[in-house]
C-alpha cells in the first residue's frame, strides 16, 4: 500500500500494489496487478493480473481477470470505466473512458479487445420506453 490508498473491510491484497488513492473495501479480492489513482474495488468484486487506474471500478459480483498473467497481455482498465453487476472479463481486454460493462455479461478473448469511449455492453434488454421518445 502507497501514498493515501486504502483497504478496509474484509478486503485481500495478495501480491499487488496498492497507490495513490485507491480504495478497496467490501470483501474485494485483488490478487496480482496494480490499483492505483482514484481506482476502487468494492463489493465481491475479484481483480487478477489487471491494471485498474483513473477513477475505475470494478464492483458488485464482477470478476476481471487476465489469463496471461500481467504483461502486454494484461487486462487495462482507466479513466471512468465500469465493470459491475455479475460481468466476467477475461484476456487481454482494454476498457477506458465512460465504457461500461455489467450486467451477466462474459467479455472472454484470444486477441486484444479495446473498449472505449460511451460503450455499453450488458445482457439488459431496453423496455418499449426506454426505446421510444415522446413527439408530443
Amino acid at each position: 500500500m502507497e501514498g493515501n490508498s486504502q483497504a478496509y473491510g474484509n478486503a485481500i491484497i495478495r501480491k499487488a500494489r496498492i497507490t495513490a488513492n485507491a480504495q478497496l473495501y467490501g470483501d474485494a479480492h485483488v490478487s496480482g496487478g496494480l490499483v492505483g489513482s482514484n481506482a476502487k474495488v468494492y463489493g465481491n468484486a475479484r481483480l487478477v493480473y489487471a491494471f485498474l487506474f483513473g477513477n475505475a471500478r470494478v464492483y458488485g459480483n464482477a470478476c476481471v481477470e487476465s489469463t496471461g498473467g500481467l504483461g502486454y497481455s494484461s487486462i487495462e482498465i482507466d479513466e471512468n470505466a465500469e465493470v459491475y453487476g455479475n460481468a466476467r472479463v477475461m484476456g487481454s481486454t482494454k476498457i477506458r473512458g465512460n465504457a461500461r460493462v455489467f450486467g451477466t455479461v462474459p467479455v472472454i478473448d484470444t486477441t486484444a479487445i479495446v473498449i472505449e469511449g460511451d460503450t455499453q455492453i450488458s445482457d439488459h434488454t431496453p423496455s418499449e420506453c426506454e426505446t421510444t421518445t415522446s413527439t408530443t
